[in-house]
């Protein structure tokens, strides 16, 4: 137990030292650190011959909380009613972006010769952005407040869009055929999680925050909310 915990600390005193350098030389580069993150995943993987390894099990778990707490961040950012409002616009520029890539995905890998399988899997590729990665650069490079919420709009649906479409390239892949039933019943669970989600969040939460912060201090506070971050993960994958 005692050596697992080493090799952990390792991995991460690794990861996070060659993060912090890369970061720092992207940022004088002028670039966003994420891109020095992305540079420091290379080198400390396995992929490439540099004498620095992490455990790709471990980090892949390290990663799971790390997009957790990201996409709980970004939640924070939004208010309901202002989402609603910016749904049209978002949502319809988020629609024509993903028809548009998607169908360019399939057109370059149906030209190449690839399977329809595989050309699926390319048009999905390109027809999500990264979330992650724009909250990074929005951070070093901020913009105005409209267009961040528009952008962010059209990301929300992107992400609601991507869980469809790896559920359909994952089933490309193993070989199976995916009708029309089981994409829009995939559609339904995940509607009746996001909605359900939304109604405990809005009954429950708020009057225990704000029991919380009549009667604790902040860190307990900060406990809670995070605990609410990590509980919804698992309900949703259940």
């Amino acid at each position: 137990m005692m050596a697992a915990h080493g090799t952990l600390i390792l991995d991460l005193a690794g990861g996070t030292t060659v993060g912090a350098v890369t970061a720092i030389l992207a940022r004088r580069l002028g670039q966003p650190s994420i891109l020095g993150y992305l540079v420091a995943g290379l080198i400390v993987g396995p992929y490439i011959q540099i004498p620095l390894f992490a455990d790709p099990s471990r980090m892949s778990a390290l990663a799971e909380l790390g997009v957790v707490l990201v996409m709980f961040a970004i939640g924070l950012a939004f208010r309901i009613r202002r989402l609603v409002d910016i749904l049209p616009v978002s949502g319809l520029t988020a629609i024509v972006q993903i028809a548009a890539l998607s169908w360019a995905g399939y057109s370059v890998g149906s030209a190449l010769g690839w399977s329809s399988a595989a050309s699926v899997s390319l048009g999905a590729t390109l027809a999500i952005s990264s979330t992650m990665v724009v909250s990074a650069v929005f951070r070093t490079r901020p913009v105005d407040p409209d267009i961040r919420s528009h952008v962010f709009g059209v990301l929300v649906v992107q992400d609601v869009v991507a869980i469809v479409l790896i559920a359909v390239v994952t089933a490309l892949a193993a070989g199976e055929t995916l009708g029309v039933q089981s994409v829009l019943r995939l559609v339904g669970n995940l509607s009746a999680v996001v909605v359900g989600m939304l109604v405990f969040g809005l009954v429950l939460l708020p009057p225990l925050v704000r029991f919380t912060i009549r009667r604790f201090d902040s860190e307990v506070l900060v406990v809670l909310i995070v605990g609410a971050a990590f509980g919804f993960a698992p309900i949703a994958d259940l």
